[in-house]
């Protein structure tokens, strides 16, 4: 066999003995190209968090604005800026006395004819329970530990167990409150 040191090269060289270095366009277009992979990276992150903290709630109001400068051959300067505006969508609270609950006081089971917003609202639903001959009170919720607060909760029946509650609630569904249900009541 021939010589080892007269083989061909496999990896010849460009003259310098280094594979070019790149320069010019080239480090641009990498700069170009990690700038708009940082703006998807941020404008996906944005849709993220958008969806996580609730962004299908019309009262909530996210606002991102992204800036990308690449003015200068060093990497991109990015800049976001992230306003959040969050309104409350709670019902308002009700005076501070809650005027006008009828809950007898204590601690029992009663049948939710049906909770609302307002105080209006829970009137009208009094009234049309009455019309049916459903004796009903008015309450906010807000003053019963048990309950969720801000909800006027228009209700029938104070029963010292749950089962005398539930078949009251059986007996209102049958009587024009399909939603009607049974709930414990305590200060």
């Amino acid at each position: 066999m021939g010589d080892p040191s007269k083989a061909p090269n496999p990896f010849p060289s460009s003259g310098g003995g280094e594979p070019p270095h790149p320069t010019g366009p080239n480090r641009n277009q990498r700069t170009a190209v990690i700038a708009l992979a940082a703006l998807a990276a941020v404008l996906l992150g944005g849709v993220i968090v958008l969806l996580v903290s609730g962004g299908s709630d019309p009262a909530s109001k996210v606002r991102t604005s992204v800036s990308v400068s690449t003015k200068t051959a060093t990497a991109p300067a990015l800049t976001v800026e992230r306003t959040t505006v969050v309104t409350n969508s709670s019902p308002a609270p009700a005076p501070a006395a809650a005027a006008g609950d009828d809950w007898s006081g204590g601690s029992g089971y009663t049948t939710v004819i049906d909770s609302v917003e307002t105080r209006a609202e829970a009137e009208q639903i009094q009234s049309q329970a009455q019309a049916r001959g459903i004796q009903s009170g008015i309450l906010w919720s807000t003053n019963h530990s048990s309950l969720r607060p801000n909800w006027w909760v228009v209700y029938t029946g104070d029963y010292s167990t749950q089962p005398e509650a539930a078949a009251n609630s059986a007996s209102v569904r049958t009587n024009g409150f399909p939603e009607a249900y049974t709930r414990f009541v305590s200060n």
